[in-house]
């Protein structure tokens, strides 16, 4: 039978290890685009049924948080967002809340941290790991995050910055109750993931014992190395840029690149293992090529005000410049062979991946999956308007001369780069008219071979093997085609 009486809907629930307690947030109109939901966080009591409100909040429906109890069910962690967003709110940053059912108080845990709580859009609920008197946090830092535990005692809260030989590449914990032994992933941009243990001494996660030995055939094979590369990009910003390099990679010998362009915007590229069938990074590498992911502008975990950035009328500008700084950087560097650039992207990637080759006629090659060089159709799909509420003043319709200068559409005839494009047929983040509006616009006014595949059934991330695996060979098929071996 129910136990709460609410007549909204509940998008969050977490209940307590007793099983004394449900926290959980809810919205009577939880996807609401026009200008965000109100959510309200209560605390439900499974042996009186009774429910008390703690407090309301204007998110975003695409936005998740996490709440997570301490073993003892004397304290639950929320996960309170920062948003951003002009007209519609949207997550750039996290802070933490501490919420005790027996007083009822309810506090912010004070992070120390301007960055605030690290996020991986991808791997959600990996930030707070309670335990008995305290939680351990990841800290946002950009391409590697920091590890930090916070106490509670009667002064108030106190951190402790955590150090350790894996410590920066630690991207899951998990801990016991007292907050002594943890079990974490460890993986980096060229090591796959394994899980360890460690005691926690002093400050420091020491002795770490490896628990697994996961993908031993991969582990047999020449995985390249991997760094970050920093330089000055759009304001004079430094950005940030994750390398993998060819196995066997020699220093000076200026190796084909190819850009791995995340979503988002607001998505990160980190110093961790992420080949997946979207950034199939080390197949790329297998090939030859060095791989290159730009912390653009917009992009999560470099703090509230560079995720803000984009914001009014700099969606394209911003991240298109430390782009193409980046690769000019490399380029002098002598890392790169500066004729021989690609680029895959999807989703926000695939966005950028149209205006860079508008805007760089000597890119090769480039794959843009999920992705639309045309504002006007974008925003009759909901969450494309959802998209235009977050990142600009007025739509295309209001303001059509100042979006034709940007939007990649309408600058097709200066495009002189092999164009793949892929969408799925049930994509509702980009609606497959604007991806047939750009396909023609492209095929009828570039300067070079454009192809277009669609998903049968597919989302805006393709569910299926099949469909996965026929995006990663299409992609390193025409990247072979035009940049690796051009004729």
């Amino acid at each position: 039978m129910p136990l709460s009486a609410n007549l909204d809907v509940i998008t969050i629930y977490a209940p307590s290890p007793d099983g004394k307690y449900v926290l959980y947030k809810a919205s009577n109109e939880p996807e609401s685009w026009r200008t965000g939901a109100t959510f309200r966080y209560a605390l439900l009591d499974t042996r009186t049924s009774q429910e008390r409100e703690l407090f309301s909040l204007v998110e975003g429906y695409q936005d998740f948080n996490q709440i997570a109890w301490s073993p003892d069910s004397s304290t639950a962690y929320i996960e309170r967002m920062h948003n951003g967003g002009i007209n519609y709110p949207v997550k750039y940053t996290s802070g933490l809340l501490a919420y005790r059912p027996v007083s009822g108080t309810l506090e912010e845990v004070p992070l120390y941290w301007d960055r605030g709580l690290h996020s991986d859009l991808f791997n959600a609920g990996i930030e707070v790991s309670p335990f008995d008197g305290g939680a351990y946090v990841l800290l946002a830092n950009g391409t590697n995050p920091q590890l930090a535990r916070y106490v509670r005692n009667a002064t108030g809260w106190q951190r402790s910055l955590i150090s350790g030989m894996h410590e920066g590449n630690i991207s899951a914990l998990e801990t016991d109750r007292t907050g002594s032994l943890a079990v974490y992933n460890y993986n980096a941009a060229s090591i796959p993931p394994q899980l360890f243990s460690a005691q926690l001494q002093g400050e420091s996660l020491m002795n770490p014992v490896q628990l697994t030995h996961l993908n031993g055939h991969l582990l047999e094979k020449p995985l390249g190395d991997a760094e970050i590369a920093t330089w000055k990009g759009a304001r004079n910003d430094t950005i940030t840029g994750i390398m993998r390099y060819p196995p066997g990679y020699v220093p000076g010998k200026e190796d084909p690149l190819v850009l791995v362009i995340h979503g988002g915007p607001v998505y990160t590229d980190f110093d961790s293992w992420r080949d997946t069938w979207e950034f199939p990074d080390h197949l790329i590498t297998d090939k030859g090529a060095i791989s290159f992911s730009v912390n653009y502008h917009g992009s999560m975990n470099f703090g509230f005000d560079f995720a803000q950035s984009i914001e009014g009328g700099h969606y394209y500008d911003l991240p298109v410049e430390d782009i193409q700084t980046g690769i000019e950087h490399m380029a002098t560097q002598g890392i790169i062979n500066r004729s021989q650039v690609g680029i895959t992207g999807w989703s926000n990637g695939g966005v950028l991946a149209f205006a860079l080759i508008t805007r760089d006629p000597t890119i090769k090659a480039t794959v843009a999956g999920a992705g639309t060089g045309d504002e006007n159709s974008k925003i009759a799909n909901t969450n494309g308007i959802v998209m235009d509420k977050m990142y600009y003043n007025r739509t295309p319709y209001q303001d059509p001369e100042s979006f034709r200068q940007v939007i990649p559409l309408y600058h097709a005839k200066d495009v002189e780069t092999p164009l793949l494009m892929m969408v799925g047929t049930n994509d509702s983040e980009i609606v497959p008219a604007s991806a047939w509006v750009t396909y023609r616009a492209f095929k009828e006014d570039s300067k070079a071979p454009v192809r277009f595949i669609l998903f049968n059934g597919q989302p805006h991330h393709p569910q299926t093997y099949e469909n996965q695996l026929r995006k990663v060979l299409e992609g390193l098929g025409w990247l072979d085609r035009y940049l690796l071996s051009p004729s």
